[in-house]
């Protein structure tokens, strides 16, 4: 099915399994915005190789919670691994 994507560089699976088990739709990436400026090129051009044709870039960034209870859900976001 022809139908387009926009998918997060937060995403659980893979820029390259994404556009494998899709790969006649159309596929954009979202970035945030990184201070390591190479991982954004390597993320940039891995979406380039696997067929993304756009990028959508959010200029804000995922915080530290400041609860107990927040902290526990944030340790558990980030052990899901960056594309």
């Amino acid at each position: 099915m022809d139908t387009g994507m926009v998918v997060s560089m937060w995403s659980g699976a893979s820029l390259e399994e994404i556009a494998n088990v899709a790969p006649y739709g159309l596929r954009w990436l979202h970035i945030t915005p990184l201070s390591d400026r190479n991982l954004m090129k390597r993320i940039l051009k891995r979406a380039e190789r696997a067929g993304y044709r756009g990028v959508f870039v959010t200029l804000d960034r995922p915080v530290a919670p400041k609860s107990l209870n927040q902290s526990r859900l944030f340790k558990l976001w980030r052990r899901f691994p960056i594309v």
